[in-house]
């Protein structure tokens, strides 16, 4: 599972993935060591390589001029073709019309 936004609520989704033997990776804005059950974590740059790994993909991350339509179609792309993502963090950090034609 790739959680996009390692606050308060991906470290809880990151808890819950691990109990049931998941392995979870995670990006955040800022630098920071993986500590269980993180077994790797990147910078909001790695997203594409979050993307590429992942069958579940969290998004977790607050709105900001940064995160603002951070997943299109072309990040949509680089994910698996039967990957699942979902969305609990505020709206706009995803674009609707992308999802809407895959």
């Amino acid at each position: 599972m790739g959680i996009v936004g390692y606050g308060h609520i991906g470290r809880e989704v990151a808890q819950r993935a691990a109990a049931f033997g998941m392995r979870v990776i995670a990006i955040r804005r800022s630098k920071q060591e993986a500590t269980p059950p993180l077994d790797w974590i990147g910078t909001t740059g790695q997203l594409e390589q979050l993307l590429a790994e992942s069958d579940f993909v969290v998004v977790a991350c607050d709105m900001n001029k940064e995160t603002i339509g951070m997943i299109g179609a072309p990040q949509l792309a680089m994910m698996k073709h039967d990957s699942v993502i979902i969305n609990v963090g505020v709206g706009g950090s995803s674009r609707k019309k992308p999802f809407i034609r895959r």
